[in-house]
């Protein structure tokens, strides 16, 4: 993770504290998934405009995985 390129990313593990990890962080955005969305306005990277709810969904590993 940490990826560049199109669409959502979690930050690079070695941003996050020694006691969490990259499962630890996908399993903590997957409660906002039960709010409404049209968009993500990251602080990092390009906007998310369109498919809001499906780049979260991949990004908390509740979607389709992507290559």
């Amino acid at each position: 993770d940490g990826e560049k390129g199109a669409g959502l990313h979690t930050c690079p593990a070695s941003w996050l504290p020694e006691s969490t990890n990259l499962k630890e962080l996908r399993s903590a955005l997957r409660p906002a998934l039960d709010l409404p969305m049209k968009m993500i306005l990251p602080s990092h990277g390009a906007p998310v405009l369109t498919g809001a709810r499906r780049e979260l969904e991949r990004v908390a590993g509740q979607g389709s995985a992507r290559s």
